[in-house]
């Protein structure tokens, strides 16, 4: 599936819920700066083999999903 499909589910402390903003790329507010990877937190391999890594964003509260 697309990276869209991929749900994020998150314990806020009173129970899982949906990461609504999933789809929200990291801000970039100065176009010379590429946003920064912090940490990889998780991968996903579909079917065909199609590989993607969990990043969570310097700056940004929520993870997304790209492509290996």
């Amino acid at each position: 599936p697309p990276s869209d499909c991929l749900l994020w589910v998150v314990d806020d402390g009173h129970g899982l819920r949906a990461w609504q903003e999933c789809r929200q790329l990291p801000y970039i507010g100065d176009e010379e700066l590429e946003p920064r990877i912090r940490e990889v937190i998780g991968c996903h391999e579909c079917e065909d083999g199609t590989l993607y890594l969990a990043a969570r964003w310097e700056d940004y509260e929520g993870p997304t999903w790209e492509l290996e």
